[in-house]
């Protein structure tokens, strides 16, 4: 058994928006969410992504035609300087260098950054990658999916398996086979989203969650997605069990960190540059 010596948590950018829209049980009130992205420090295949956040093309998708209809309800904060690759090169660590990339899912705020990882292994699901692709041009857009920053990915499917068992999930993929990093089946906001368990060689684990959860209250209250989660959703009853074992996880491992991709306490602490999780 093996364990990753700390998670480095990054945002590349993210929303001014009414958190209820987010999550029902929150006040109306506009806040920031971030878009978030994590490295994983591994002994052996060393800087392992989760998610890559907005990229170096992402600033002209953001501001085209779709998605300036989003303005009307969340405010786009994003520079330059907030892409994937100048949040790595900023802790010394270069893109190139990178050989593994777990893929929570496929919307655009996740994998803005691909095309700026020339070496790397993508890992997601089949039931992800194959449901991306079915959606084309403007619906595709219209549902988060930008085909262009993972048409030409170098992909892994994953394979989740009875044998490995996280509880209250019933099934999981130890991705390097040496206990290190456990993905979990997390479906309902897409057909294929996955949750990665990174356990630390301080004992403690880290559950990042991607978008599982928008924000923490989804799960602690729960309480479920508001205006702009349920827009995205692929599918509601399978995203709030999926809640409701993010929440069961989190209330039996008190030792751990559950993070979701968007949750604003996490942004709060990004704002002051990259977070630390040893």
């Amino acid at each position: 058994m093996r364990a990753c010596e700390k998670v480095v948590l990054f945002h590349t950018g993210g929303v001014v928006a009414n958190s209820r829209h987010l999550c029902v049980a929150l006040p109306s009130k506009r806040t920031f969410h971030p878009l978030s992205f994590a490295c994983i420090e591994h002994p052996v295949h060393g800087h392992v992504l989760f998610d890559t956040g907005l990229g170096s093309r992402s600033a002209a998708l953001v501001s085209s035609g779709p998605f300036r209809l989003l303005a009307r309800i969340a405010r786009a904060v994003y520079a330059d300087h907030h892409q994937m690759r100048l949040q790595l090169e900023s802790v010394e660590i270069e893109p190139a260098t990178v050989e593994h990339v777990i893929l929570s899912h496929l919307h655009f705020d996740h994998t803005g950054g691909m095309r700026d990882l020339p070496n790397a292994t993508f890992h997601l699901t089949r039931a992800e990658w194959e449901g991306a692709h079915k959606l084309h041009g403007i619906k595709g857009l219209l549902k988060g999916f930008y085909l262009e920053d993972f048409r030409a990915a170098n992909v892994r499917f994953v394979e989740f398996e009875d044998s490995v068992k996280v509880w209250p999930f019933q099934s999981g993929c130890d991705l390097f086979g040496d206990g290190s990093i456990i993905l979990l089946p997390t479906r309902g906001h897409t057909v294929g989203h996955q949750s990665a368990l990174v356990r630390l060689e301080s004992g403690r684990q880290v559950l990042l969650a991607g978008d599982a959860a928008l924000v923490r209250q989804n799960y602690t209250i729960p309480s479920d997605e508001g205006l702009v989660g349920r827009g995205l959703r692929w599918n509601h009853e399978e995203a709030w069990r999926t809640v409701l074992k993010l929440r069961a996880f989190w209330k039996s491992h008190p030792e751990s960190d559950v993070i979701p991709t968007h949750d604003a306490r996490v942004g709060r602490l990004l704002k002051r540059g990259p977070l630390t999780i040893r």
